[in-house]
């Protein structure tokens, strides 16, 4: 008989989650998404930086993409910081004549990223893989492009409206206010990139019956910002891994972001298909001690 204090649905919950957890091996999947991650991270940025060439001075884009350092480990920024330098140096025009390859590059280094989260949700949602080749990349090609297309309008979001402030003559208080929202519509893009992985990503056999609250795209955005702060603050003030690892620090510390954020993902992931209504159970070979007798169908 269970503990009365495991009884109360919320504690009920949790405890189901973190079962659910421990039996998807959830760390160890979120640790190879992070690898194919910090493989798409780059070709991503020369995409962008190259596309955004068009528009402003890379160096330009450099300094208004430093806010950024506020959510990320300072050495994980550095390393990225370091490969926007370079790129900046590129100039504008070299940019521009590379745009369509490196927008290609992009497009394969963050379909890996892509195709890996699918195949983790997959083991979240605990099905097979039964989309075929051509469809399986259709679909990762179609959460890719949407994928970039959010991170542009979040760069649009963070980048434009801090050089509309040159050309206009705001109220201070009003200018203020507006940077300050820039965060919260930046989240609201994350929310809807991030409905739409869970939605499309795993190969569902019974499709959600509604999209909205979303709470496991909630719970992951709550969970990013808090780990972000939580391992800036671990790596700066606790481990010593410049001192340890000297050069290979940046490359470690961003890969425990990475691997961080993978993980919050695929736990907003497990939490929606705890709570998800569930009309089929789970074939024996996939019943765990999780989730042994529902069929998650969020």
């Amino acid at each position: 008989m269970n503990p009365p204090l495991l009884q109360r649905p919320p504690v009920q919950f949790t405890h189901r989650l973190a079962l659910k957890l421990r039996d998807d091996n959830t760390t160890l999947i979120a640790a190879g998404v992070a690898f194919y991650g910090l493989i798409a991270i780059f070709p991503s940025l020369l995409g962008l930086v190259s596309l955004f060439g068009f528009f402003l001075d890379p160096t330009e884009l450099q300094s208004h993409l430093s806010e950024f350092a506020d959510v990320m480990p300072t050495d994980a920024y550095r390393l990225i910081e370091a490969e926007l330098t370079r790129l900046a140096g590129q100039g504008r025009s070299q940019l521009g004549t590379t745009t369509l390859i490196s927008l290609g590059v992009a497009l394969w280094g963050a379909g890996k990223g892509v195709r890996a989260m699918m195949a983790a949700l997959n083991v979240v949602y605990q099905e097979n893989e039964s989309r075929g080749f051509f469809q399986l990349h259709l679909v990762s090609l179609g959460l890719t492009l949407v994928g970039l297309m959010m991170a542009v309008i979040m760069l649009i979001t963070l980048v434009m409206i801090p050089v509309l402030f040159k050309f206009l003559d705001w109220i201070p208080w009003l200018e203020g206010m507006v940077k300050f929202l820039r965060w919260p519509i930046i989240a609201g893009f994350l929310f809807l990139a991030l409905s739409g992985l869970y939605r499309f990503g795993a190969s569902r056999t019974l499709k959600p019956t509604r999209m909205w609250p979303d709470w496991g795209a909630m719970t992951a955005i709550v969970l990013w910002l808090l780990g972000s702060v939580g391992l800036s603050y671990y790596v700066a003030e606790i481990a010593g891994y410049s001192a340890t690892y000297q050069g290979l620090s940046a490359v470690i510390v961003l890969m425990m972001w990475l691997w961080m954020s993978s993980l919050v993902v695929l736990v907003g992931a497990s939490v929606n298909a705890q709570i998800s209504p569930h009309s089929a159970p789970a074939p024996a070979k996939y019943a765990s001690s999780a989730d042994r007798t529902d069929h998650a169908t969020y």
